[in-house]
């Protein structure tokens, strides 16, 4: 290999153990989701929810989301964000009771009108196959 002036990396196998290069295949996807060598993967996806307006802000919806994917082993964290939608008022949104199968999210508008709107959102989940 060194009269090649190939470096240690030429002694390198393929594969996901220590000292080893992973190929395309360690790589899977669908739809809504990836995994990585590490053995992470992220699920993505949208979903319309039904939010309620209140002035004081202390009116949320609870929304159970299920994951397009879900995870074999564990969700680390979801990030919830809104996405399409005309509110009356500042927008609020969590994402609680967070499962290897889905998630709660609780939205709602700070608005003087009491009335309940649909709302498209967007979720972003971190977690390990």
């Amino acid at each position: 290999m060194k009269n090649l002036g190939l470096s240690e990396l030429g002694y390198r196998t393929i594969g996901n153990g220590p000292n080893q290069i992973p190929d395309m295949s360690f790589f899977s996807s669908t739809a809504n989701s990836f995994r990585v060598p590490s053995g992470y993967m992220m699920v993505f996806g949208d979903f319309l929810a039904t939010v309620p307006s209140s002035a004081d802000g202390r009116s949320a919806s609870r929304e159970s989301v299920k994951f397009s994917t879900p995870f074999p082993h564990s969700c680390d964290s979801v990030t919830g964000v809104f996405a399409v939608g005309v509110g009356n008022g500042p927008i609020f949104c969590t994402c609680e009771d967070v499962s290897r199968a889905g998630f709660v999210l609780r939205a709602g508008i700070m608005s003087k009108l009491t009335s309940s709107i649909k709302l498209k959102f967007m979720y972003i989940a971190v977690g390990k196959y």
